[in-house]
């Protein structure tokens, strides 16, 4: 086999550590073409997750509750898992894409808030009755909120 390519120029093989960047794991399973049950997964995930941001949204909105919520699919500055949360002083919800194996799942804790009992029902329909673990922050759900709240100041605050 002949070469024809000049072998005095380097290949340039890994970008310096400057150039690099973290992909989102979500952004990296849809590239992910070979896996396409875990595509179908996770496009189930999200659309459930989005069902459930609905659901909730309408069952608090006579409340007047503080509601934290941030899409991290646009800006991933917080963490490469992190793909949206949704957050109370009584309600944790975090939907996450894991590390290795690009799948999504629901983490969540649930406080003494309103609905609570029906929000436990909507977490044991499909998909989250097989993607979905129970993770209260460090501190507990009120303390974790406060933090946030001092972290970010008013930014992806509302009142339902």
């Amino acid at each position: 086999m002949i070469r024809t390519d000049d072998v005095s120029k380097p290949y340039k093989t890994f970008l310096p550590d400057s150039e690099r960047k973290p992909m989102n794991r979500w952004k990296a399973s849809q590239l992910k073409s070979k896996w396409g049950d875990t595509k179908l997964h996770n496009e189930l995930t999200n659309s459930a997750f989005m069902l459930l941001l609905t659901r909730l949204k309408r069952l608090y909105s006579g409340y007047k509750i503080e509601v934290y919520e941030r899409d991290h699919r646009i800006d991933s500055k917080f963490n490469a898992t992190t793909m949206h949360v949704f957050m109370t002083k009584q309600l944790y919800l975090e939907i996450e894409c894991s590390y290795v194996e690009h799948r999504c799942q629901l983490l969540y804790s649930i406080g003494n808030c309103p609905g609570a009992d029906q929000i436990k029902r909507w977490l044991k329909e499909y998909p989250f009755s097989i993607a979905k673990r129970e993770h209260t922050p460090k501190g507990g759900i009120s303390a974790y909120f406060d933090r946030v709240k001092a972290y970010q100041g008013d930014k992806h605050f509302y009142t339902l």
